[in-house]
C-alpha cells in the first residue's frame, strides 16, 4: 500500500537518414513514496493543569502530530511516554493521570514528562515534546 504518481513518457525518434523512418516510442516512470519525513509534534511543549485531589483517571490533554509524508501508509504515528504519572493512548494522543495529585507534595504544585511520536513503520523517525502539567490548589 504506497502511494505512487506515474508519469508517462513519449519519445520520438526520427532517422535523418534516406528512408525519414519515424520511431515513436512511450516509457512510464513510478514514483513512489517513502518513509523519509520524520513525524513533528504540533508545538514542542504542551501545557495542561489538573486541580489537586483529582479522580483517577482523568482526561488531561490531547496532544498532536503530524508527518508530512505523502502515502497514509507512513503517516500512521504512535504516542508513547515514559512517565508513570500519566498514559498516553498511542493513536489518539490523550494523556490520562493514572494518580491523583497532590498540590502540597514535595514535589511542589508543578511536573513535567516527555512525550514522544514515532512513525508506525520506522521507529527510528521520532520527535518529543514536553508535557507541563500545574497543579492547582483546592
Amino acid at each position: 500500500e504506497v502511494d505512487a504518481h506515474a508519469y508517462t513518457l513519449h519519445v520520438h525518434a526520427y532517422d535523418s537518414g534516406g528512408f525519414r523512418s519515424y520511431f515513436p516510442a512511450q516509457a512510464t516512470v513510478v514514483l513512489q513514496d517513502v518513509d523519509d519525513c520524520p513525524p513533528r509534534f504540533a508545538q514542542p511543549v504542551y501545557h495542561a493543569s489538573i486541580c489537586e485531589n483529582n479522580p483517577v483517571p482523568v482526561v488531561l490533554t490531547t496532544v498532536q502530530a503530524l508527518d508530512c509524508d505523502v502515502s497514509p501508509h507512513f503517516r500512521r504515528l504512535e504516542f508513547s511516554t515514559l512517565s508513570a504519572l500519566v498514559s498516553i493512548h498511542p493513536l489518539t494522543g490523550t494523556i490520562t493521570a493514572l494518580q491523583s495529585f497532590d498540590y502540597e507534595a514535595d514535589h511542589g504544585p508543578s511536573y513535567a514528562f516527555n512525550i514522544t511520536v514515532s512513525s508506525s513503520n520506522d521507529p527510528q523517525h521520532f520527535d518529543t515534546a514536553v508535557v507541563s502539567l500545574a497543579v492547582t490548589d483546592a
